[in-house]
C-alpha cells in the first residue's frame, strides 16, 4: 500500500514541476509548440520564442498536450524560471531553505527549495515577510517586473526611474513598471493600462522571461592557467563544443585541434565571450565514429594543460523532425508557389539537405519542382486550376507529404486553393556589390536582398508574378539606366531597377540595380538614391537608400614638385602630374588610367626633348615622361628651354611647367660621404701574413657633386682625382696599405709618406668612360671610387688629404 501511495505522490510532484517550468524530461526534450494544441495559432515571431523556451526545458505543459497559456503562475514556479534564465548557481541537493514555509516534502512545490534559495541569494526576492516565501502564492505583474529587473541587476536604476501614471500599478512598483516597459520586458494591455496588481499568467511569464534571458549576462567563470577539458560534445552536424574548467586570459595561447582517428580535421574556432568555451566548426559533416579533441599550451604562453584530450562518439546526421514553415494553409493560384519546410537533425538544428534529397508525394500529383539548394518545393497551382481537365478548383484541398532519407521522419500537411496569387508585401535587405567593391559606382551592377510575400503569407519566388505584382521606382539624377524592355510575357522591365532571372543555385529571382555608365561630359557629385518596390495589391512600399559614389572625372590638372635640375645625358625624367575632379577629390592612378584620353600633354621650347602623355602603367604611373636626353650630341648640346602643358579636354582646365635643360653634367667637387675614424692604432702584424687577424682597418667613402651642386653618379671622361698622404708628426716606420673592401688578401696599393719609404704617397684615378668596375693599377677607373669603401691601415702620425684636378 505504501508503495502505491509513493508512486501517486511522485506523479503529483512531477506534474507540479512541469507546470511550473521545470526542465523537460528526456522524453520531453524534443518538445516544442507543436506538442501543445493551445499553441497552434501563435504568430511566427511569438512561436519562435515559445519554441526556444520549451526546447531549453525552461517551460513545459500543464497536462497532456496542453500548455496552459492563461493559467496563473505561482511564486515557486517563478523561482525556477528565474534561476534558469539568469544562470544562477543552483544546489540541487538542497532540502531546506531560509524560509520556514519552503519545504522539500511539500507535495506541490517540493522541487522548489534549491531554486528559491538561489533567487534569494541573488537578491531577486527577500520573501513575503515574517520569514515566509509563500511558494503557492500568485505573482502579480508588477511583482514580476520587479523580480526580472532585480535579476538583471537594475534594481537601483528602477528606483530612480520616474514612475508610470497608471492607477493599476501600486506606488512602490511604478518605477519598476516604467523601466520594464522601457526595456521591453513587458507590455501594457490593449486599454493602455499595465494591470500591475493582476496575477501574471503563463504567457506573460514566458514572454517576459524570454526578453529578460536575452538581456541577462552570464557570470564570467574564474580565470585559470592550468587548463582542462570539462566537457566536449557534438552540438551540430559540423560542430563540436568544448567547455574548459574555467576562463583563459588569452585564447591565442591555447591550441585546440580535432581529429578522427589518425586523420586531422580542419576546423574554424570561435570562442565565447567568457573565453571558457570554444565552438569548432568542421569543413564537412561528421560521420559515425570517434572524434578526439586535443588541447596544447603555446610554449611560453603561461598556460599548462592537465586533462588535454577528450573523445566524442558521433553518429551520422539523422533527420528527426520535419516541419512545414508556411504561414497559412491556403495557397494562392500561383505559377510557382513555394512550399517550404524545415528538416531538423538530432542536434535540433536545421539540416542543409536540400528538398531533392527527400521523398515528396502530393495528392493529387501536381508534379512539383523540387529545389536542389533549399528545403523548398514549387507547385504550379495556377496551371493545375486552369488545365483541362482541371486538377484543382478554388477551395479544393490537396496534401503534401515529405519523407526524410532513410525514412527517419516524415510530415504531411493539407493545403486549400485560394485566389490568384498577388504580391502583398515586400521587404528589402542589404546591397550586394560586385566583386570586392564596397560601394556603388557609375556603370556598376548590384543586387538587393529581398523577400516578397503573397496575400496568404507565402514567399513569392516566381519571376512573372514579381514583375506583374510589383512596381519599382528610384530617385536620383541620371543615376540608373533609363527606359524599359519587354520580357517574354510582354511585361515591362525597368532597365535600371527590377527583378531578373535567378542566378547560381538560388531559386529566387534577383532584384538588380544597373547604374548609368560614366559620362565624362558631366561632373556629378555623390548622391543618395532611393530604391522602392511597391506591392501592387496592397500598396505597401519597401524602400532602400543607397549611396551612389560619383566617378572621379578629371576636371583640373597641375604638376607636382620636382626639384632636381634636368641636364643632357640624364636618364629619362618623370614629372609628377596631379589631377582632381570638380569637387576637389584627388584622382588615384587607377582613376586616371580610366580617363587617359581625357588629359592631353604636349611640350614646346628650344631644348627639343621628347615629352609623352602621362604614364598609365608601371612604377611611374601618373607621371609625364621626359626622354631623349641621352645619345648622340649629349656632350655638345647647349642649354635650352622646355615647357610642358597638360589640359583636361572636357573642362578646358590646364597647367604648365617650365624649366631649362642644362649642359651635360661633369664632376666638379669631391667630398667624403663616410668619414674614417680620426684615430687608430697601428697594425699589430705585418700585412701579407695570410691572415687579417690583428690588422687595423678603417674605411672611407667618397662622393662627387656636379657643376650644379647635385650629387654626381655618372661615368665621365676628362678628369683626374688624386689622393695623397703626408706625414704631419712623428716618425714613420711602416707603410700604409690600401685595398678595396677589406684586408683579406693582397693590398691594392702600398703608399709611403716620404720618398725614403720606396713607395709613392699619391693615388691618381683617371676618369674613364668605359663603365668598367673594380680597381686597376695601370688605369684606375674613377667609377670604382663613387661611394666605394677604401680600407686602409693607418700609421700613427699620418693623415689623408685629397684634391681634385
Amino acid at each position: 500500500m505504501k508503495k502505491n501511495i509513493a508512486v501517486i505522490l511522485s506523479l503529483a510532484m512531477a506534474f507540479s514541476m512541469g507546470a511550473g517550468g521545470a526542465a523537460a524530461s528526456e522524453s520531453g526534450a524534443s518538445k516544442d509548440t507543436s506538442s501543445f494544441k493551445d499553441l497552434s495559432d501563435l504568430e511566427a515571431a511569438t512561436k519562435a520564442k515559445y519554441d526556444e523556451m520549451i526546447k531549453a526545458g525552461i517551460f513545459d505543459g500543464v497536462g497532456d498536450g496542453v500548455f496552459g497559456v492563461k493559467e496563473k503562475m505561482n511564486r515557486a514556479q517563478f523561482a525556477k524560471v528565474a534561476a534558469l534564465i539568469f544562470h544562477l548557481k543552483v544546489d540541487s541537493s538542497l532540502k531546506s531553505s531560509v524560509f520556514s514555509d519552503v519545504k522539500a516534502d511539500d507535495p506541490a512545490n517540493g522541487y522548489a527549495p534549491p531554486y528559491i534559495e538561489a533567487i534569494y541569494k541573488a537578491g531577486i526576492t527577500d520573501g513575503y515577510g515574517d520569514n515566509q516565501f509563500n511558494p503557492a502564492g500568485e505573482v502579480s505583474k508588477e511583482q514580476l517586473a520587479a523580480f526580472l529587473l532585480r535579476g538583471l541587476k537594475l534594481d537601483s536604476k528602477a528606483k530612480m526611474t520616474p514612475g508610470v501614471s497608471d492607477k493599476t500599478v501600486s506606488d512602490w512598483a511604478r518605477g519598476y513598471v516604467a523601466l520594464a516597459l522601457e526595456k521591453k520586458l513587458m507590455t501594457s494591455g490593449p486599454d493602455g493600462t499595465f494591470g500591475g496588481t493582476s496575477a501574471a499568467t503563463r504567457d506573460v511569464l514566458l514572454l517576459s522571461a524570454y526578453e529578460a534571458m536575452k538581456q541577462a549576462v552570464p557570470a564570467k567563470p574564474d580565470t585559470v592557467t592550468n587548463v582542462s577539458i570539462a566537457q566536449a560534445e557534438a552540438t551540430g552536424a559540423k560542430t563540436i563544443t568544448v567547455t574548459l574548467n574555467g576562463a583563459i586570459a588569452d585564447t591565442s595561447k591555447l591550441k585546440v585541434s580535432v581529429s578522427r582517428g589518425a586523420s586531422a580535421q580542419t576546423a574554424a574556432l570561435k570562442w565565447n565571450e567568457n573565453q571558457n568555451q570554444v565552438l569548432l566548426t568542421l569543413d564537412s559533416k561528421m560521420t559515425e565514429g570517434t572524434y578526439t579533441v586535443k588541447l596544447e599550451a603555446v610554449q611560453g604562453g603561461g598556460l599548462t594543460v592537465d586533462k588535454g584530450s577528450a573523445d566524442i562518439s558521433v553518429q551520422n546526421e539523422k533527420i528527426t523532425k520535419i516541419e512545414f514553415v508556411n504561414a497559412s494553409e491556403t495557397v494562392a493560384q500561383g505559377e510557382k508557389v513555394s512550399i517550404d519546410f524545415k528538416a531538423l537533425n538530432q542536434y535540433d538544428e536545421q539540416s542543409d539537405l536540400p528538398a531533392s534529397r527527400f521523398n515528396i508525394m502530393m495528392s493529387p500529383d501536381l508534379s512539383p519542382q523540387v529545389s536542389g539548394s533549399a528545403q523548398s518545393l514549387f507547385v504550379n497551382v495556377y496551371k493545375a486550376v486552369n488545365s483541362s481537365p482541371a486538377l484543382l478548383v478554388r477551395d479544393q484541398l490537396f496534401s503534401v507529404t515529405i519523407i526524410a532519407p532513410d525514412h527517419t521522419a516524415q510530415a504531411s500537411k493539407t493545403f486549400k486553393v485560394g485566389d490568384r496569387q498577388s504580391v502583398a508585401k515586400v521587404e528589402l535587405g542589404d546591397v550586394q556589390f560586385t566583386g570586392d567593391k564596397k560601394q556603388l559606382e557609375a556603370g556598376d551592377t548590384a543586387v538587393i536582398a529581398y523577400k516578397a510575400y503573397d496575400q496568404y503569407g507565402f514567399e513569392v519566388k516566381d519571376l512573372k508574378t514579381l514583375r506583374e505584382g510589383t512596381s519599382t521606382y528610384n530617385t536620383g539624377s541620371g543615376a540608373l539606366l533609363s527606359g524599359t524592355t519587354m520580357d517574354s510575357n510582354q511585361l515591362a522591365v525597368d532597365k535600371g531597377f527590377d527583378f531578373y532571372e535567378p542566378e547560381g543555385s538560388d531559386d529566387r529571382p534577383v532584384l538588380k540595380v544597373f547604374t548609368a555608365p560614366v559620362d565624362t561630359s558631366t561632373f556629378l557629385a555623390d548622391q543618395d538614391i532611393s530604391l522602392s518596390v511597391v506591392a501592387n495589391q496592397s500598396g505597401q512600399t519597401a524602400t532602400k537608400t543607397v549611396k551612389l559614389v560619383a566617378p572621379k572625372i578629371p576636371y583640373e590638372v597641375s604638376f607636382g614638385a620636382m626639384n632636381n635640375t634636368i641636364a643632357w645625358g640624364d636618364d629619362d625624367i618623370y614629372l609628377p602630374i596631379v589631377v582632381k575632379d570638380k569637387f576637389g577629390n584627388l584622382l588615384s592612378n587607377d582613376d586616371m588610367q580610366k580617363y587617359a584620353n581625357d588629359i592631353q600633354v604636349y611640350a614646346y621650347g628650344s631644348a627639343g626633348v621628347q615629352v609623352g602623355n602621362y604614364e598609365t602603367t608601371g612604377e611611374n604611373r601618373g607621371k609625364v615622361k621626359i626622354s631623349g636626353l641621352k645619345g648622340d650630341g649629349e656632350n655638345t648640346r647647349k642649354s635650352g628651354s622646355l615647357t610642358v602643358n597638360a589640359i583636361v579636354v572636357k573642362s578646358g582646365k590646364s597647367a604648365a611647367w617650365s624649366t631649362t635643360v642644362l649642359e651635360k653634367r661633369y664632376p666638379s667637387q669631391i667630398y667624403v660621404s663616410s668619414e674614417p675614424k680620426p684615430k687608430m692604432l697601428p697594425s699589430l702584424v705585418p700585412f701579407g701574413t695570410g691572415s687579417s687577424n690583428g690588422l687595423t682597418e678603417n674605411n672611407i667613402n667618397f662622393k662627387f657633386k656636379d657643376q650644379y651642386g647635385e650629387d654626381f653618379d655618372k661615368d665621365y671622361t676628362g678628369y683626374e682625382v688624386e689622393i695623397s698622404f703626408s706625414q704631419t708628426a712623428g716618425t714613420v716606420t711602416n707603410n700604409v696599405y690600401f685595398s678595396k673592401g677589406s684586408f683579406s688578401g693582397t693590398p691594392t696599393w702600398v703608399l709611403g709618406a716620404s720618398p725614403a719609404s720606396g713607395y709613392p704617397n699619391t693615388i691618381s684615378f683617371i676618369g674613364d668612360d668605359t663603365r668598367v668596375t673594380g680597381y686597376s693599377a695601370a688605369n684606375n677607373v674613377i667609377r670604382s671610387m663613387r661611394d666605394t669603401g677604401l680600407s686602409f691601415t693607418p700609421v700613427q702620425g699620418r693623415e689623408m688629404k685629397e684634391r681634385i684636378k
